[in-house]
C-alpha cells in the first residue's frame, strides 16, 4: 500500500525539499520506508511505550 506524505509536523522550509527530491527519479526509497507506519499508527502500536518523545521547538 502507498500512502500519502502528510507535512503536519514537518518543519514549513523543508518542505519544498522534500517534494523536490521525491520528485527526481534518483531518489529510491527503500520498501521499508514506503509501506512503513504512520506517526498515528506507530503511536498507537504496543512497542511505542518503549520510547520517550519529546517535541522540540
Amino acid at each position: 500500500m502507498t500512502r500519502g506524505l502528510q507535512f503536519d509536523y514537518c518543519d514549513p522550509s523543508l518542505k519544498q525539499i522534500f517534494l523536490d527530491a521525491l520528485a527526481d527519479p534518483e531518489t529510491k526509497l527503500k520498501d521499508r520506508d514506503r509501506d512503513g507506519l504512520q506517526l498515528k499508527e506507530w503511536l498507537e502500536h504496543p512497542l511505542a511505550g518503549h520510547f520517550a518523545y519529546e517535541r522540540w521547538k
